[in-house]
């Protein structure tokens, strides 16, 4: 699953677990950097695990 993130949204994503119960995910970011960015480069953030609790 891919969801962006734009300044639009503040920087928050909302996601429905209601059905993930027990489940375990891991979820990290990426910045994909601008045409006009020259002074960043395209990376991935690190992971971040979690188990949905009822």
């Amino acid at each position: 699953m891919t969801n962006a993130v734009t300044p639009a949204t503040g920087g928050r994503l909302l996601l429905s677990l209601s059905n993930a119960v027990g489940q375990k995910f891991r979820v990290r970011s990426e910045y994909v950097r601008g045409a006009k960015d020259t002074a960043s480069v395209s990376t991935w953030g690190g992971r971040q695990y979690l188990t949905v609790r009822a």
